[in-house]
């Protein structure tokens, strides 16, 4: 019996990986079968055992060809992966970069996933920027820097999403993640599973 893929995208800071942790103990109680899987984390697996790289920071070192080929060959596992049993997929719909926003979902890979939701965690953008203040010095969030900013690229991320469910069929799912909320946002997820 084949899976769902439920794709979980946010901007950095967002609260995504809170809300996951959540979605995953909420999926667990309600007795669901399911697999969380991280995007970065399969492409790792596979650049290892390669031979490409020895750790996370050399895959973006690589050429940019050989960098879409294991995006590519990462979304054919992880689609091989849901053929068993549903999966959360945390990744990101854009990458922002000095060069520009970079898709975190081209067509090779949403073709390959064929996510049926797509979900994109929001929140307030001046939350966004006092919840990355707490994170300095565990994790480098020197992006966008005003709210202005970051209502721009949380934009961004939104039109990359639909561009994703356009390809795919996926349905778009906006779940906003309110302070002390997390419970709530999760639920969300967790229906998309059931």
């Amino acid at each position: 019996m084949a899976g769902k893929v439920v794709v979980v995208v946010g901007v950095p800071g967002v609260g995504k990986t809170t809300v996951i942790n959540e979605a995953v103990r909420q999926a667990k109680e309600a007795g669901l079968q399911f697999q969380v899987l991280n995007f970065g984390d399969v492409m790792l697996e596979l650049a290892l055992s390669q031979g490409l790289v020895e750790n996370r920071d050399e895959i973006r070192k690589l050429r940019v060809d050989t960098q879409m080929a294991l995006q590519a060959e990462a979304a054919r596992d992880i689609a091989k992966r849901a053929s068993s049993s549903s999966v959360i997929l945390d990744t990101h719909a854009i990458i922002k970069t000095s060069q520009g926003y970079w898709p975190g979902l081209p067509e090779p890979v949403v073709k390959a996933l064929h996510p049926n939701h797509i979900v994109v965690v929001e929140a307030d953008p001046q939350a966004v920027i006092s919840r990355r203040a707490k994170d300095q010095g565990i994790r480098n969030r020197s992006d966008d820097l005003t709210a202005e900013e970051l209502r721009f690229t949380m934009e961004v991320n939104r039109q990359a999403a639909i561009s994703s469910a356009v390809l795919s069929g996926a349905s778009v799912v906006f779940v906003k993640n309110e302070e002390g909320k997390a419970g709530e946002a999760a639920a969300q997820i967790v229906a998309l599973i059931k």
